[in-house]
């Protein structure tokens, strides 16, 4: 049986004064501790796992185990996993964990079956295996897919981010680690709009050239500007890899208003809280 996780001490190398190399530990991460969650009066709080790795998620089955999903983004040595805590305390990591695309956002167990929102797609799990359902959503960028729910008409409805916090492709994407390796990805907006023109100039990190600037439009890749004030962007729908599942997939035209959307709520009277795009 895997364990879920371990604790790593990682150390960062700096100079020192006289020109050699020290090592620094980061600040110790403290053990949980139940007391920290403060909850109403007749409840309480108990440490069921502990040392995981970036975890996003808890969804339970009918039976009462618990399925946990550690991201598996931003550290090439916390890989994205689904463990499953039995009713009993035993954990076991799922072997599907290797067939994941991380961050792993959500997990949503409905019908019987383990639905996941990982990078890009919307699968489900089948045995030892994931089968995808929903590929290619636009998660190269800041924000990805994430959170899922189910509505009123049985449909899964899920969010998804946007390429950038702004609508612009700026030197923070360089460092979000996404631009030097898809350059041409951008934000898309839901529907026409016109630009007034305006464009921004940063340094160009994809150049070795200290004084290199770059120039780039609002919904435009990293180096592109719109050709003039009044200029038309639009959701590009013949392009966009939404288009290629049919009746399968059907996108709520709100879905670029959220940054991230973070929840999947309904009201009462069904309508959605915030964006989303629904799995038939």
């Amino acid at each position: 049986m895997d364990s879920p996780g371990a604790t790593k001490v990682r150390a960062k190398v700096q100079e020192s004064a006289g020109g050699g190399r020290a090592a620094a530990k980061l600040p110790r991460v403290p053990p949980p501790e139940a007391s920290a969650a403060k909850v109403a009066a007749g409840y309480k709080v108990e440490v069921v796992v502990k040392d995981l790795n970036y975890p996003t998620s808890v969804e339970f089955d009918e039976r009462g185990n618990m399925f946990v999903a550690e991201a598996g983004y931003g550290d090439e040595a916390a890989q994205p996993r689904i463990l499953r805590v039995s009713p009993q305390g035993q954990i076991q990591v799922l072997r599907a964990s290797q067939y994941l695309n991380g961050p792993v956002n959500d997990l949503l167990w409905h019908d019987g079956r383990l639905y996941i929102s990982h990078r890009g797609k919307i699968s489900v799990l089948e045995g030892e295996k994931v089968r995808d359902l929903v590929t290619g959503l636009p998660s190269d960028g800041d924000h990805q897919n994430n959170q899922m729910t189910v509505g009123p008409d049985g449909k899964i409805y899920f969010g998804q981010g946007t390429a950038s916090n702004s609508g612009v492709v700026g030197e923070d994407s360089y460092k979000m680690g996404w631009l030097k390796k898809h350059p041409e990805f951008h934000d898309v907006p839901a529907k026409d709009i016109q630009l007034r023109g305006k464009q921004f100039t940063t340094k160009n990190p994809l150049t070795e050239a200290q004084d290199d600037r770059a120039n780039t439009a609002a919904f435009h890749p990293f180096g592109d500007v719109a050709p003039a004030t009044g200029s038309t962007v639009g959701d590009e729908r013949q392009a966009h890899p939404y288009s290629q599942y049919g009746r399968h997939l059907a996108r709520d035209a709100r879905w670029s208003i959220a940054r991230k959307p973070a929840s999947r709520e309904f009201v009462r009277t069904g309508h959605r809280t915030a964006s989303a795009a629904a799995v038939k």
